[in-house]
């Protein structure tokens, strides 16, 4: 699974979770989950205040879980 989005990392981290709680997962994992499921709450925080701003530039806001990671988009004009 390619983690594009932020929508593909929360998911990945809800499945890992799911692994732990049917104990496929061993304890180093588990202890990344643990760090992880922090960083969802970071990212949906961050995800808020991107969307808020592009809304207060007049940017048309994209749907929350779809902001790409690490990957230049060139579909939206760069403010001056």
């Amino acid at each position: 699974m390619a983690i594009r989005t932020t929508g593909s990392l929360r998911t990945f981290v809800a499945k890992s979770m799911e692994e732990l709680k049917a104990g496929t997962l061993d304890i180093e994992k588990a202890t990344l989950v643990v760090k992880m499921s922090g960083r969802i709450t970071e990212s949906l925080y961050a995800e808020a205040k991107v969307q808020k701003l592009m809304i207060e530039t007049g940017r048309e806001p994209e749907t929350l879980g779809s902001q790409l990671i690490g990957e230049k988009d060139t579909r939206r004009p760069k403010i001056p």
